[in-house]
């Protein structure tokens, strides 16, 4: 069996926002690993395939994820400083940064401070909002 190596498709638009998964099937079934030139990354869509990935950090570093697209502006940079590492660190980081801040969220968000933000106006107002 042979798969598609690269193919341009949008998953953040109609249909696929309100429905993704006949999408993400077709992926799976024809493209599971595909590089999408319109996004300019890697798509890897079958769970196996995911969890080695993950697994696998020095192959696969998430540490340019959310690189900007253009360098930042001269004022943001120095609002920023030289080290401009922790702006993102739980989506943009490897082992062991990521596994030490992930601790770290998790537990902010974890038990009463979770219960707490649920029963409040404001959480109630967005999930409204929402529906």
């Amino acid at each position: 069996m042979s798969f598609e190596t690269t193919r341009a498709f949008n998953h953040l638009v109609s249909p696929h926002l309100e429905d993704p998964y006949p999408l993400f099937e077709e992926l799976r079934r024809e493209a599971p690993v595909v590089f999408n030139p319109s996004f300019g990354m890697w798509f890897v869509s079958r769970h196996e395939d995911v969890a080695a990935v993950v697994k696998d950090p020095v192959r696969f570093s998430s540490a340019q994820v959310l690189a900007p697209l253009q360098e930042p502006s001269p004022a943001l940079l120095a609002i920023l400083g030289e080290d401009r590492s922790g702006v993102y660190p739980l989506l943009s980081s490897d082992p062991p940064v990521h596994t030490r801040v992930r601790s770290l969220v998790s537990k902010a968000l974890a038990g009463p401070r979770l219960a707490s933000a649920r029963s409040s106006r404001a959480w109630k107002a967005r999930s409204r909002s929402r529906s």
